[in-house]
């Protein structure tokens, strides 16, 4: 598999910021940002529905000069979904969960929401805080079973890609990245019994209907037309 391409990477780095502010918010590390505006939380969780809606569904759609490799794809949607879950985290790390002793307000009960949202699992020890919380925690719902509905989808044709070829190249743009190419498939075992079918359809040798037609014959009886007797002479 060749390198992850560059809305990769940009997708990484981005992930990896938004999951230092999460650490910082715990740890307060740099307290300047231990209490982020919402302004700027909701900015976040729009980089990260931005990214998701852009790389995994209009650019991949889009007339490009080469096809977008499944493993490629199959990345594209893991670094998404790692993006979506901290940055929706960050978001319930400031604005707090609702647990049995009231709102809890730390990293990793976020964290923790966060991933039971995106999967939809719904234990229900969590639940987001009255008012537009709610309406997040919805919004990461929808996006995390598209999530993995598209990472299903892309494995099934990337496990069929590489049955259908042996194992050698598995999908995508078709310049050898994916792997070898896989061994050719080998003729159907009834080859010989094809050949011994065409070879009796042939006609033989000497037969009527090898022979060229001479003037004046039938070609449907293959006698000669001229041996016939003359209807107007009877």
């Amino acid at each position: 598999m060749k390198r992850p391409e560059g809305f990769t990477l940009a997708g990484l780095a981005i992930w990896f910021l938004i999951l230092l502010l999460l650490v910082n918010t715990s740890f307060g590390l740099v307290p300047p940002l231990t209490d982020l505006p919402l302004p700027v939380l909701l900015i976040l969780v729009g980089v990260a529905v931005f990214y998701f809606v852009m790389l995994v569904f209009l650019l991949p759609a889009a007339p490009t000069p080469r096809t977008l490799n499944i493993q490629e794809y199959l990345l594209r949607i893991g670094v998404s979904a790692m993006l979506t879950i901290v940055a929706f985290a960050l978001y319930f790390a400031q604005t707090g969960v609702d647990g049995d002793g009231g709102l809890v307000m730390n990293a990793l009960a976020a964290t923790y929401f966060s991933m039971v949202t995106f999967s939809t699992l719904g234990y229900g020890d969590y639940a987001p805080a009255a008012g537009h919380p709610q309406l997040i925690a919805a919004s990461e719902a929808i996006i995390g079973n598209i999530h993995l509905g598209l990472f299903v989808a892309a494995a099934f044709f990337l496990l069929q890609d590489s049955a259908r070829n042996g194992g050698g190249d598995n999908g995508g743009d078709g310049d050898g990245d994916g792997g070898p190419p896989g061994p050719k498939p080998s003729e159907p075992e009834n080859s010989d019994l094809t050949q011994q079918v065409k070879a009796a359809q042939k006609p033989k040798a000497g037969s009527a209907a090898s022979r060229p037609s001479e003037p004046g014959s039938d070609p449907d009886n293959g006698h000669d037309a001229r041996d016939k007797p003359d209807a107007a002479a009877v």
